[in-house]
C-alpha cells in the first residue's frame, strides 16, 4: 500500500513535527509506504501525475491555502481521496468547497461536531481526533520551574491571561518543535484553552510530556480521557482559579494525574494509534470498494480486503461479480485462484439446488 500526502506546510517549515511527517513515520511502522508532496517539500518539482500513478490513496492534510493544488488532476484521479480537516472552526466554508472541487471520498475531521456540515458533499465521514508524535514528544526529565504555564498562541485567550497574572503564569509564544516540548516539560500545570469547540493538539502533547493538563471542558473529552484521573477540566474562570490553587498545593495528586495522562496518550492517542485505526477504517470503506480496480490492485491488498470488496460488488452488480472472479483466477497470487474456484463452486451449487 502506498499513500501520497498532499501538504503545503502551513505553519512552519517542514520538520519532524509536521503532521504529514509524523503520519509517515507511523505508517512506516505499520508497513505502509508514503510520499509527501507540496510547495514546502524538496520533491515539489516532481509532477503530481508521476506520484499519483504509484499511490493507492491520496491524503490531503489540512491547508489554509488550497491554490497550489493541481485540482483538475486530483478531481479526475480514480484513487481514493482522503481529507483530514483539523481546524474547521477557522476555515469551514473553504474546506467544504475543496471537498467539492476535488471530489473527496473520505473526510476525517478532528472535531466531530462539524461532520454534519459535510453531508451531501462527502460520502464517508469519520471523527479523527488530533494526536501527538510520541517518538519526539516525551518527558525530558527537565526541572519543572513554573507552577503554571502556557505554550501557544495568545490570540483569543487574553481574558484568561489577565485573570492568571496573579499566579505568575509562564507564557511561551512562537515556540515550536523541540523548544515547545522543553517548555511544556518545564510546567507543573499546563493551562489550555481551546479557542473554539475543538480538542487541540496540546490536549495530547501536554500529557505526552508527562505534564499535568488543566483544560476547558469539551463534550467529547470524556471519550478520549478519564476526566479527573488523566487530566482535569474547568467550565468557568472561577473553577479554573480554584483548581489552579488546589493542584499547586496538592503535588502528589497532581503528579499522579500527570502520570495517568501520559500512560493514556501513549496507549491511545499517538499517531501510530491513529494510523492503525485508519487502516482498519479503510479495510471496510465503501469508497475503497467502489474504486477497486482488479487489473491494478490485486497485489496491493490482503485477501481479506479483496473478499470484502467482492461481497460489496456482488450486492451491487452480479454481472460485475463474475468479471471480478475471473480476474482473481487469472491473477498470479495463489490465494486469489483458490478463492475464485471456491466461490464459483458455491455459486454452482446454489444454482443447482435452487432449480
Amino acid at each position: 500500500m502506498n499513500i501520497l500526502f498532499l501538504d503545503s506546510g502551513k505553519h512552519t517549515a517542514p520538520s519532524e513535527f509536521t503532521e504529514s511527517f509524523a503520519m509517515q513515520r507511523a505508517f512506516k511502522k505499520l508497513g505502509v509506504e508514503s510520499v509527501i508532496w507540496g510547495p514546502a517539500f524538496d520533491n515539489y518539482n516532481v509532477d503530481f501525475s508521476e506520484l499519483e500513478k504509484e499511490a493507492d490513496y491520496i491524503f490531503l492534510i489540512e491547508n489554509y491555502n488550497f491554490d497550489w493544488l493541481p485540482k483538475t488532476e486530483i478531481k479526475n484521479s480514480k484513487k481514493v481521496k482522503i481529507f483530514w480537516s483539523i481546524d474547521s472552526h477557522y476555515v469551514l466554508e473553504r474546506q467544504k468547497n475543496i471537498c467539492r472541487e476535488l471530489n473527496i471520498d473520505i473526510l476525517l475531521n478532528a472535531t466531530e461536531e462539524y461532520l454534519p456540515c459535510f453531508e451531501g458533499i462527502v460520502d464517508e465521514m469519520y471523527w479523527f481526533p488530533n494526536a501527538y508524535p510520541d517518538d519526539i514528544i516525551f518527558p525530558m526529565g527537565v526541572e519543572k520551574k513554573f507552577d503554571i504555564g502556557f505554550c501557544g498562541s495568545i490570540a483569543g485567550r487574553g481574558d484568561y491571561f489577565d485573570r492568571l497574572k496573579k499566579y505568575n503564569i509562564r507564557i511561551d509564544t512562537n515556540v515550536f518543535a523541540e523548544e515547545m516540548v522543553r517548555a511544556v516539560n518545564s510546567y507543573r500545570i499546563h493551562f489550555n484553552q481551546n479557542v473554539a469547540n475543538d480538542i487541540n493538539f496540546r490536549t495530547f502533547e501536554t500529557p505526552g510530556c508527562g505534564t499535568f493538563l488543566l483544560t476547558n471542558h469539551h463534550p467529547n473529552i470524556g471519550r478520549l480521557f478519564e476526566v479527573g484521573k488523566e487530566l482535569v477540566t474547568y467550565n468557568s474562570f472561577d473553577e479554573l482559579e480554584n483548581k489552579i490553587r488546589y493542584y499547586i498545593d496538592h503535588h502528589d495528586e497532581r503528579e499522579k494525574i500527570a502520570k495517568n495522562g501520559f500512560e493514556r496518550v501513549k496507549k491511545d492517542h499517538t499517531y501510530f494509534a491513529r494510523c492503525k485505526e485508519l487502516l482498519k477504517l479503510l479495510k471496510n470503506s465503501e469508497s475503497v470498494f467502489k474504486k477497486f480496480d482488479p487489473k491494478m490492485d490485486l497485489n496491493r491488498f490482503p485477501i481479506s480486503t479483496i473478499q470484502k470488496i467482492y461481497y460489496c460488488r456482488y450486492i451491487h452488480s452480479k454481472k460485475y461479480t463474475f468479471g471480478l472472479l475471473i480476474s482473481f483466477f487469472k491473477s498470479k497470487p495463489k490465494p486469489y485462484k483458490i478463492y475464485s474456484i471456491k466461490t464459483i463452486i458455491v455459486f454452482a451449487l446454489k444454482c443447482l439446488f435452487k432449480y
